[in-house]
């Protein structure tokens, strides 16, 4: 009597399961964790952008946006704080040194995003900016913007280019954007800017359709949707 054919098997589990763990893994080293609570959302900015309003913002662009970036840095300075505190998830014998120079990253942060609105300024103009006028609004909203768009994603990153960078790389760089807080604010900020140029060339003739008054007010409600998005329970869509 013949032996018995041997059946062979092959499993992808084990294959799956190392894939699975090496795209986690290598998630929590690109993206930095931040903890998913109503407190990191930056509330600073609807009452900033609430204050230019009132105080002028249609009837002085300007000087109601320079005065507004002046508490925009203050707010910024005491929302970065409590990030670089509060927010980042740390390793538990790392959070006391990372928190003593917490004032020094912040600070960094702040001074290297006022720097880099003169990137912003370049990239409003070749996007369309006016050149023959409204120069200095243009420049102000600059300054707002790089602020917004960058200071957090310094404190986040910790000044780490590299790791900013590698993001680019990630298979799935959608679901690093929409689920954490920061990425998410910054990428919807740029959005809400975008979609701020809109309705200025309609024939409304409203005070508010002066330029750069839309892409302020989409720059700041943007940075605030794309918290809200990335607190929602979206990983399973991602």
């Amino acid at each position: 009597m013949p032996p018995k054919a041997t059946r062979k098997s092959v499993s992808f589990q084990a294959n799956v399961g190392d894939t699975t763990d090496q795209l986690t893994n290598t998630f929590k080293a690109v993206v930095p964790r931040i903890k998913k609570s109503v407190m990191v959302l930056p509330f600073h900015l609807l009452l900033n952008l609430y204050g230019m309003f009132h105080f002028g913002l249609t009837a002085d662009p300007f000087n109601s946006i320079v005065k507004g970036y002046v508490n925009l840095v203050v707010l910024q300075l005491v929302y970065g704080y409590l990030y670089a505190t509060s927010f980042i998830e740390k390793a538990g014998k790392r959070k006391k040194v990372e928190n003593d120079n917490a004032p020094l990253l912040v600070v960094s942060a702040t001074v290297i995003s006022i720097g880099l609105a003169n990137v912003v300024f370049v990239i409003l103009i070749l996007f369309g900016a006016p050149l023959s006028s409204n120069l200095k609004e243009s420049y102000a909203l600059a300054y707002h913007l790089s602020l917004i768009i960058f200071q957090p994603l310094l404190i986040a990153y910790k000044l780490n280019y590299e790791q900013f960078f590698s993001l680019f790389k990630m298979d799935k760089i959608y679901r690093a954007v929409f689920t954490n807080p920061v990425l998410a604010s910054s990428f919807f900020a740029v959005v809400g800017t975008w979609f701020g140029v809109l309705p200025i060339p309609l024939d409304w003739d409203r005070p508010w359709q002066q330029w750069p008054i839309t892409l302020m007010f989409g720059g700041y409600l943007g940075a605030f949707f794309g918290a809200v998005v990335a607190l929602l329970p979206i990983d399973q869509l991602t």
